[in-house]
């Protein structure tokens, strides 16, 4: 007989089932206070908070230079700032009177100081009118020694001489300049000489896109426009002459105009000409025209002035005459040459100064390229900074210029054509071509070259020359002998016959060259005399050049030993 079991244990076992199973876990919130320490005007206390930038506090003759974990201030804070448990922070200040404890001053013959150095993290340098008393005169280059941190420089009014490079400071983004100061001032966080003739420098870091020169500024100053960028536009006055050296690390910058009355230059589209519009003097890099042509009547190209823009597409007007070559236009695959330009030419949207001389290749150009028949030189940095993987050069090319090549950082291989005409490379022409894996030679003469014709390419390239050249090779190019394999197509041996003209007979050779020059002797005919070889000619009279050796065999040929007669001398007491 089953028993049964009464219903309030059943309930009674339900509810401590139920209490025994797991439960979802609820999360703790854990306050994490930040409290302020300012020794100033309070700051509210944040709680489970991401401060996002630093919370500003005041206090009579100081300015808060940043918050600190310790009161030690050993460990400082970066905002936005997450705290990671409770914490205290804690304010440090600078005093206006005695500035920055981090400077460092040394004093000068006549009584002033020098702001020596200023060696660790300041975000705010403040430069005092004195210091002990003294007044602070001088603030020289090189001072600052942490300068990617600085971000608000203040000149104290004794200050009389600048030498700094305060455009190398990427995150400055103001000046201020004390009153009474009579040699410089400051507007808009901008410094200038006190009557603004000079403007000396511009923050990097402003934010403002547009700058206008005051009416007053006659000059720029040396380190006045760093790596700006924010700045888009710069408006020039009346009476200012400007460069592109003014502007040339400005990366964001895309125009400049020139008031219109303005004696030194002019401005059209952006784009800095000369007053008379005869020289284009410079292009800003983020002008974002692609297609560029330059303005009808414009006879001459500054050097650089193209440097860094993003140009796809340059056209040079009938007119031009003058071009020097533009480094660093990384994206241009194509120049194009008015019809009538008596200087220029472009063939496949590179550059010739005439149909012999290969003179610029778009740097923005890949794959491969053949230079054209006909093509009798490559000019002086021709191919440099190009991306071309692979080039095959005319065989009726004679001459390789400077740097022809150099920097071309995707270029594996170069290729001579047969029967190449090749006589000489100049100077680094493959240097800092760190891909490059062959270059195929195949004159069976080594051409002359320049020093450094290899320097820093790519340690595992192979100069392959003509069968039968290679020991030549090794022997006048000594300076890569170990980079040279003999795997080229095998040239015609031909035979050199030595006409002693007297002297010991010389066995001919057959081959493509001779490495060290043969040598033979001459019995004279007298006991008071004797013969000097002089060396080989191609003449039996021993007139013209002296043949040269390592000596690449050309031809059949005949080579005539040279003579001279010496005399030995006696002394009249000994007879000997």
């Amino acid at each position: 007989m089953k028993k049964k079991i009464p219903m309030p244990i059943i309930l009674l076992l339900t509810l401590l089932l139920i209490g025994c199973s797991p439960r979802e876990q609820v999360p703790q919130t854990v306050d994490f206070v930040v409290t302020f320490v300012t020794d100033g005007t309070a700051v509210q206390s944040v709680k489970n908070k991401t401060i996002e930038s630093m919370p500003a506090s005041g206090k009579e003759g100081h300015i808060l230079d940043g918050w600190y974990e310790d009161a030690n201030y050993t460990k400082r804070v970066f905002f936005p700032f997450t705290a990671t448990e409770s914490c205290t922070l804690y304010a440090k200040w600078i005093n206006k009177n005695t500035g920055n404890d981090e400077l460092v001053f040394r004093e000068n013959d006549d009584g002033t100081l020098t702001v020596a150095e200023c060696s660790t993290y300041c975000p705010i340098i403040w430069v005092p009118d004195k210091y002990e008393g003294k007044a602070i005169t001088v603030l020289p280059y090189d001072f600052l020694k942490k300068i990617q941190y600085v971000t608000t420089i203040h000149i104290g009014k004794n200050v009389v001489a600048i030498e700094e490079n305060f455009s190398l400071c990427p995150a400055l983004n103001s000046f201020e300049v004390a009153l009474g100061n009579t040699h410089w001032t400051s507007e808009g966080g901008i410094l200038y000489s006190s009557g603004k003739e000079i403007l000396y420098c511009y923050p990097n870091a402003k934010t403002d896109e547009e700058y206008t020169f005051p009416d007053a500024t006659t000059e720029i100053g040396k380190y006045a426009f760093g790596q700006s960028s924010f700045l888009k536009t710069i408006n020039v006055n009346e009476v200012l002459n400007v460069d592109r050296s003014d502007f040339k690390k400005m990366e964001s910058l895309e125009r400049v105009n020139v008031a219109e009355s303005n004696p030194y230059i002019s401005s059209a589209e952006g784009v800095v000409y000369s007053s008379d519009g005869t020289k284009l003097l410079y292009f800003p890099k983020s002008n974002p025209v692609l297609y560029f042509a330059i303005a009808p009547g414009t006879l001459e190209i500054a050097e650089d002035a193209f440097s860094g823009s993003g140009i796809l597409t340059l056209n040079i007007n009938k007119e031009l005459i003058s071009f020097p070559r533009q480094d660093d236009l990384p994206k241009l695959t194509e120049y194009e040459v008015e019809e009538g330009n008596a200087y220029f030419v472009s063939r496949d949207g590179v550059l010739f100064t005439d149909e012999s001389v290969l003179y610029s290749v778009p740097q923005g150009m890949t794959s491969s390229y053949s230079v054209p028949a006909g093509v009798i030189e490559i000019a002086d940095s021709a191919f440099s900074g190009c991306r071309l993987s692979s080039v095959i050069i005319s065989k009726d090319v004679t001459k390789i210029g400077r740097y022809a090549f150099s920097n071309c950082i995707n270029l594996e291989t170069v290729t001579f054509e047969e029967d190449s005409k090749l006589e000489y490379i100049e100077e680094s022409a493959f240097s800092r071509c760190r891909s490059l894996s062959s270059v195929t030679v195949t004159t069976r003469v080594p051409p002359e070259t320049g020093s450094s014709l290899f320097s820093s390419a790519s340690q595992s390239l192979k100069v392959i020359v003509p069968m039968y050249t290679g020991k030549l090779y090794k022997a006048v190019w000594d300076f890569c002998a170990d980079n040279i394999q003999e795997t080229g197509d095998s040239v015609t041996l031909y035979e050199v016959v030595f006409d002693a003209n007297g002297g010991e007979e010389v066995p001919k050779v057959r081959g493509a060259f001779i490495i060290e020059e043969p040598t033979t002797k001459r019995a004279s005919e007298s006991e008071n005399t004797y013969y000097i070889f002089l060396g080989w000619y191609d003449n039996p009279e021993g007139t013209g050049d002296k043949i040269a050796f390592p000596y690449a065999i050309t031809e059949d040929i005949t080579l005539y030993a040279a003579w001279d007669l010496g005399y030995y001398e006696r002394s009249l007491n000994s007879g000997s």
